[in-house]
């Protein structure tokens, strides 16, 4: 059975008539008519997440979140009918840690300016335990000339060799010549990007291998990233749709892109704006 969004007027509770079984309860009070939106807005990043409202959902189905274990099938059921768009199992094909990652290095590299892209690769065959040494190594040497230093860091292994090499994404401000000096295992091939379509494009590039099952996976963490650069992070709740709408018209303007993510179990997630933050006008086209 599937309540599309008017899944605000129903809560689970345990049904008396069958014991300890749990049953779906309609509320009484609710407004079918009207969904409301919850936005997280990320100026910095250009981005706005647009969410199915929670502030109307009972917490008990938003902690039923907590029993969805393999031996409670009937309890999983139960959930997934009552609370759509809402229950991510975490399997080989329902981990949401992938998106998760590939927001963090998206609100980051935007957010920092993060333009300037090294591929650090190795002399010879480095043991894989020195692989993430060799990184902090390299951003420690480049904090020495910066103290505040944004970056993000993905490991990768060459698909035609299988040597394993850094992408590294950078700000303008330092030099070519100072990050070959820096990484002294190989050498460092250094671009920049030109405009913010080309950005995007690089983003793409880092999070390439986010998405493989943990087992294809040659790290376990997906990437590094400084832990200095603060993201700033605000939230708008209970908006209706002319307040949404308003809401894009002021802080996006034209210059926006929308993702429809609608019936995806994505946590409430039903759309994602984006749009080129304005302090990279004065670094890419």
């Amino acid at each position: 059975m599937n309540f599309h969004h008017s899944f605000s007027t129903y809560e689970l509770g345990i049904d008396s008539s069958q014991g300890s079984s749990y049953g779906c309860f309609q509320l009484n009070g609710v407004d079918e008519e009207e969904t409301l939106y919850d936005l997280v807005y990320y100026p910095d990043s250009g981005q706005i997440i647009q969410m199915v409202s929670r502030s109307l959902i009972p917490s008990r189905i938003r902690n039923l979140r907590r029993l969805l274990l393999s031996t409670r099938e009937i309890v999983i059921d139960v959930v997934d009918a009552a609370t759509p768009n809402f229950v991510y199992r975490h399997t080989r094909t329902g981990s949401t840690a992938p998106g998760r990652a590939y927001n963090q290095i998206y609100r980051h590299m935007t957010a920092a300016g993060l333009v300037t892209h090294a591929t650090l690769r190795y002399e010879a065959l480095p043991a894989e335990k020195t692989i993430k040494r060799d990184i902090a190594q390299f951003t420690k040497r480049l904090r020495k000339e910066y103290p505040v230093l944004p970056y993000v860091a993905v490991p990768e292994r060459g698909e035609q060799f299988g040597g394993f090499h850094w992408h590294c994404a950078l700000p303008t401000f330092v030099e070519d010549s100072l990050i070959q000096n820096c990484w002294i295992r190989g050498s460092a091939h250094v671009t920049r990007m030109q405009d913010y379509d080309a950005l995007l494009v690089l983003i793409k590039y880092f999070g390439k291998t986010f998405f493989l099952e943990p087992d294809e996976r040659d790290f376990y963490h997906r990437y590094k990233k400084d832990k200095k650069t603060k993201i700033r992070k605000m939230r708008f709740e209970g908006l209706n749709q002319a307040d949404v709408e308003m809401f894009l018209q002021l802080h996006t303007g034209s210059n926006s892109s929308t993702l429809t993510t609608k019936n995806q179990p994505n946590d409430w997630v039903v759309a994602i704006h984006n749009w080129k933050p304005e302090h990279l006008n004065q670094i890419l086209l």
